[in-house]
C-alpha cells in the first residue's frame, strides 16, 4: 500500500500511516465518515492545550492561556479541524514537535528533542511538506546551543529512534516501491513541480495567516509583512524576550517555506506555522497588559474577526484554497441521496454526476454504497462517464438508451470547473433527457432527468 500522492510529482507520495490508523476506525464502524472526522475534530481540538503548555514554556500562564483562547477561536485552526483528509492530522505532531523544542531549549530537558523527532517523522507521513521539520531539528539545536544546558550522544542516538519510528510505515513503503529514487530521476519534467524563489507567493502567505488569525480585513498586499515585521520585531529588540522572539520567528517562517520556495498557494502546506504568530500576539498582549484599553481592543479585534469567520464561512465548510468544490457537505450530500431515493419509490434508477475532479464518481459511489444500500437496501447504476481509475463499485452504464427509466443528476458546486467543460456536459447529456425538476440541497442541486 502507498500513501496519497502528492502533488510535487507523479511519483512522490505522503506518508501511508493515515491509512492504517484511519482503516480499522472505518472497518469496526462499517464505513461510517463520522467517526473518523469526529478523531481529526479532537485531534485538533486537543491542540488547545498543547498550545497552552508551549505558551507556559516560553514566558508564562497569562501568556499561555491568551494564546490558548486564540488558537481556540482561530479561523485557520477550525479549517484543518473541517478538512477531512490527512492534512488535518498533521496539526497536532507539529504542535507537539514545537513543545519538544521549547522543553528542549527552555526547559532544559533533553528528554524534549526525542518528542521533536518523533513529531517530525510522524507529521512528514500526513503531508510531506513537513519534511521540512525534520532538515530545521538540528538548526533549532544549532542556533539555540547556548540554551540547551545539556544534550548527549544518547539523546541524539534515541532521537533518531525516534524520528525513523515516526517515518517507519513511510520507509518501509518507499524501500517496497522506490518512489522518492523515481521521483529525484524525474526532476525537471514538466509535471513535477518546480523549485525557486517566490516572493509573491511568500507574501500572499503571510498576509493569509494575519487575515485568518489575527484580523479580518487587510488594506493592502503589504499590511501582513508590515505587521508581522512589528510584532517580531517588537519582541526581538527586547532583552528579555529576544530568544522567545527568535524562536517563534524562525518557527513562523518554517511555516512559510512550501510558498516562498515553491508556486502552490495550498492553504494547508505550512500547517501549523501561524501558531507562532497567535504566541507572539499572546506576549505582546502580556507584556503590556498594564494598558487596558490596548489590550481590549487587541483581543476584541482578533477574537471577534476570527468568530465573524468561523460562522459566516466555516458553515460552508473547507474553503477553497484547501480543496475544491467548496460547499459539499456530508449532511447535504445525504439528503440529496434519501431525496433521490425518495422519488425512485423503490423502483431501479440511475444516477449521474457533475463532479470535481471531472468525471469522477467515487464520492458519490462511496455515498450510495455506504449509506444508500444501509438505509434503502440497494444501491443505483452510474449512469454516464467514469474517469479512468476512479475509485468505486457502482456498475458503470455508458450505453444510455438501456439506463433504467428513472434517472437522477447531482450538480456539485461547480467552481473550478471552466465554463466550457460545464456548456459541453449539459449539451451532451440533452441528447439523451430533458429535465424533470430539480431541488437544491445547500450547495448540491439534484435534477430528476425523463429519457427521450
Amino acid at each position: 500500500m502507498v500513501g496519497p500522492g502528492a502533488a510535487f510529482g507523479r511519483f512522490l507520495h505522503h506518508g501511508v500511516l493515515y491509512y492504517y490508523m484511519m482503516g480499522p476506525v472505518y472497518y469496526l464502524f462499517e464505513g461510517d465518515p463520522y467517526v473518523p472526522a469526529l478523531i481529526i475534530n479532537l485531534l485538533n481540538a486537543m491542540g488547545v492545550l498543547v498550545v497552552f503548555w508551549i505558551g507556559k514554556n516560553l514566558f508564562n500562564t497569562k501568556t499561555a492561556l491568551i494564546a490558548a483562547l486564540f488558537y481556540a477561536v482561530s479561523y485557520e485552526q477550525s479549517q484543518y479541524a473541517l478538512f477531512f483528509g490527512h492534512p488535518g492530522m498533521a496539526l497536532i505532531f507539529v504542535l507537539l514537535y514545537y513543545l519538544g523544542l521549547t522543553i528542549l531549549i527552555f526547559k532544559g530537558n533533553s528528554k524534549g528533542i526525542i518528542l521533536s523527532a518523533f513529531c517530525a517523522g510522524m507529521a512528514t507521513q500526513f503531508h510531506i511538506s513537513l519534511a521540512i521539520l525534520i532538515f530545521l531539528l538540528p538548526v533549532f539545536v544549532v542556533v539555540f546551543k547556548s540554551k540547551i544546558k545539556w544534550l548527549g550522544v544518547r539523546d541524539i542516538i534515541l532521537a533518531l529512534g525516534a524520528l525513523m519510528i515516526g517515518l517507519s510505515t513511510f520507509v518501509v513503503e518507499e524501500i517496497k516501491y522506490g518512489h522518492f529514487r523515481l521521483f529525484l530521476d524525474s526532476l525537471g519534467e514538466e509535471s513535477v513541480a518546480t523549485v525557486g524563489l517566490n516572493i509573491s507567493n511568500f507574501l500572499m502567505a503571510i498576509n493569509r495567516y494575519v487575515t485568518d488569525n489575527l484580523v479580518y480585513f487587510s488594506p493592502g498586499r503589504i499590511f501582513g509583512p508590515f505587521l508581522v515585521v512589528v510584532i517580531f520585531g517588537y519582541l526581538i529588540k527586547g532583552k528579555k524576550e529576544r530568544v522567545v522572539g527568535i524562536f517563534l520567528l524562525m518557527w513562523f517562517l518554517a511555516g512559510c517555506v512550501a510558498y516562498i520556495t515553491g508556486t502552490s498557494t495550498t492553504y494547508y502546506y505550512g500547517i501549523g506555522g501561524s501558531v507562532s504568530l497567535l504566541l507572539a500576539v499572546a506576549m505582546i498582549i502580556n507584556l503590556v497588559w498594564k494598558k487596558k484599553g490596548v489590550v481590549t481592543l487587541l483581543v476584541v479585534v482578533i477574537v471577534g474577526s476570527n468568530l465573524y469567520k468561523n460562522v459566516t464561512l466555516n458553515r460552508k465548510g473547507p474553503n477553497g484554497a484547501i480543496m475544491a468544490p467548496t460547499g459539499l457537505l456530508l449532511a447535504d450530500e445525504l439528503r440529496a441521496i434519501d431525496y433521490i431515493y425518495s422519488q425512485a419509490k423503490g423502483e431501479e434508477f440511475s444516477v449521474h454526476a457533475i463532479t470535481i475532479p471531472y468525471n469522477v464518481k467515487t464520492t458519490w459511489d462511496y455515498l450510495f454504497n455506504w449509506y444508500g444500500m444501509k438505509e434503502y437496501g440497494f444501491v443505483p447504476v452510474w449512469g454516464g462517464e467514469d474517469a479512468l481509475g476512479s475509485e468505486g463499485t457502482l456498475t458503470v452504464v455508458r450505453a444510455r438508451s438501456t439506463l433504467p427509466a428513472k434517472q437522477f443528476l447531482i450538480i456539485e458546486p461547480l467552481a473550478g470547473l471552466a465554463d466550457e467543460v460545464v456548456e459541453n456536459f449539459f449539451r451532451e447529456e440533452g441528447y439523451f433527457t430533458t429535465l424533470k425538476s430539480e431541488e437544491k440541497f445547500g450547495e448540491i442541486t439534484v435534477q430528476i432527468r425523463e429519457k427521450y
